[in-house]
């Protein structure tokens, strides 16, 4: 089963991060992780923290990121 979700991108090179939308989420066996589905990306598996179920109110607003943080999970 598959949830609508917002992804957390950091972006770079002076861009600021924001919130992109039409992603689908599918809960991963790994706790913690989200397999995320967009026909514009590449299907990818991200830590919960990159990713939000209702709209953010600031699209732009980062959302706390850990120290140290995993970007995404590398699949062995």
């Amino acid at each position: 089963m598959s949830r609508a979700a917002w992804v957390w991108f950091k972006n770079g090179l002076g861009e600021p991060g924001c919130w992109k939308a039409g992603f689908k989420a599918v809960e991963e066996p790994y706790q913690g992780f989200f397999r995320m589905e967009h026909t514009d990306y590449r299907t990818e598996t991200l830590p919960a923290w990159r990713v939000a179920f209702v709209k953010p109110a600031d699209m732009m607003a980062s959302p706390f990121v850990p120290a140290e943080p995993m970007w995404r999970h590398f699949s062995k």
